[in-house]
């Protein structure tokens, strides 16, 4: 059973690619349900969202997960230094 914490996210990536905004996890292209299913696993992490805005417009062209998981220990790490 999903959480309402799940549903949101899976809602909100779902209106983003309707919108044209391309998704990236791990630095890979990525479906709203590829993010939904890490998110799932690793619940007890804060995985947090760069939003990427590409032109004067100031909208927002890409959404980007950073977090990756360590395949030693099945951790989450992260890219940014400032977490």
């Amino acid at each position: 059973m999903c959480s309402e914490k799940t549903i949101k996210l899976q809602n909100m990536l779902d209106v983003a690619v309707e919108q044209g905004i391309l998704l990236y996890q791990r630095e890979k292209p990525a479906t709203p349900a590829e993010i939904v299913q890490v998110q799932r696993v690793h619940e007890e992490y804060n995985y947090m969202p760069e939003f990427i805005v590409k032109d004067e417009t100031g909208e927002i062209k890409e959404i980007w997960y950073s977090g990756t998981i360590n395949e030693n220990d099945d951790s989450i790490s992260h890219l940014s230094e400032d977490e």
